[in-house]
């Protein structure tokens, strides 16, 4: 399986590093990212390893405040959000 982003997705994922390294710290920043890296691997071996959300939407926590929601194709996963928990869900479009 690929792994695609959307272009909201990337979008999510730069303003989370940038509120990361504003806010934090690199090394916050690197674990960020090394388990974002490892729940990929994850998803590609496994994808429908994590909780669903609705239809073919799947959602897997990447810390406790930042949510990863993907869509399941035939030949590919797409990152859809790195969702702010402290934002409701039904905001997700």
């Amino acid at each position: 399986m690929k792994i695609i982003w959307s272009k909201v997705a990337e979008v999510d994922f730069e303003e989370n590093l940038n509120y990361l390294n504003d806010e934090w710290n690199e090394k916050v920043v690197l674990d960020f990212t090394i388990e974002t890296e490892r729940i990929f691997e994850i998803i590609v071996q496994k994808p429908k390893a994590f909780k669903k959300f609705k239809k073919n939407i799947h959602q897997v926590p990447i810390t406790k405040h930042i949510t990863l929601y993907y869509r399941i194709g035939k030949d590919k996963i797409e990152l859809i959000r790195f969702w702010n928990n402290f934002k409701k869900p039904q905001e997700i479009k």
